[in-house]
C-alpha cells in the first residue's frame, strides 16, 4: 500500500509518503484486521469494522504504544462495486458462491477531501 500522512499529530511528519506491504485478514464478515511495518520500524495494527463504521488501532513507535480510535462515514453510493451486486462481502459471497481461497489485497488508496477510492487486487 502507499499512504500519505496528512496530519501526523506529532507522531509522523505531515506530508510523509511511504509504500510498503500490508497484511489483511477478515476476522468475521465486515471486520478486517490490517497490519504493516513502516520503514522507520513503526508497527501498525488496526481493526476496521465496516458495519459499525469504526476503526481501532495500535501503533508501536519508539517503545511507546498509541491506541487511536476513530469512526468513518460511508459516502452515498461508495459501497457499490456494481449496481447488479448487493452490498457487503456477504453480498459478494451470495453472488459468487463458488469462491475458493478468496484474497483481497489493496493496491492503492486515494483521498481527495471527503472522497476516498480504494483500488484492490482480488483473486480466488
Amino acid at each position: 500500500m502507499t499512504f500519505e500522512v496528512v496530519d501526523g499529530a506529532g507522531l509522523a511528519a505531515d506530508g510523509h509518503i511511504e509504500t510498503g506491504d500490508v497484511q489483511i485478514a477478515e476476522i468475521r464478515p465486515d471486520v478486517f484486521l490490517a497490519s504493516w511495518q513502516e520503514a522507520d520500524g513503526t508497527t501498525v495494527v488496526h481493526v476496521a469494522d465496516l458495519s459499525r463504521q469504526r476503526v481501532d488501532a495500535t501503533i508501536a513507535l519508539d517503545d511507546r504504544l498509541f491506541t487511536p480510535v476513530g469512526t468513518f462515514t460511508a459516502l452515498p453510493g461508495s459501497n457499490k462495486h456494481s449496481p447488479n451486486l448487493p452490498n457487503s462481502t456477504d453480498g459478494l459471497r451470495a453472488a459468487v458462491p463458488g469462491l475458493v481461497r478468496f484474497e483481497w489485497n489493496p493496491e492503492r488508496i486515494f483521498q481527495d477531501g471527503d472522497y476516498v477510492i480504494a483500488h484492490s487486487r482480488t483473486s480466488g
